[in-house]
């Protein structure tokens, strides 16, 4: 019972492949989850992508409410506060 009839696997089992598309995406996450916690560490490093840029609709309006606010590097305040200052862009 449970025999596929095939050889057993050996190894681990291989994870599905990230396409360029997935991994563009994960460094957008990222990328936006630093400036969102940190602009400070975020700075003009992240000012300097263009918005249009991100793949991720959802990513880009996020990028562009941080510009709009001002961009990372300008921030002022962090936390709430500056999560706050970035929902007043957003749509």
């Amino acid at each position: 019972t449970g025999d596929t009839g095939g050889p057993p696997q050996r190894g681990r089992p291989r994870t599905p492949q990230k396409s360029p598309d997935d991994v563009a995406v994960e460094v957008e996450r990222e990328a936006l989850k630093v400036a969102l916690q940190s602009p400070e560490l975020a700075g003009p490093s992240f000012d300097a992508i263009p918005v249009e840029a991100y793949t991720d609709p959802n990513y880009a309006a996020v990028a562009a409410a941080v510009a709009a606010a001002g961009g990372a590097a300008a921030a002022r305040v962090t936390g709430a506060e500056w999560l706050d200052q970035l929902a007043a862009h957003c749509t």
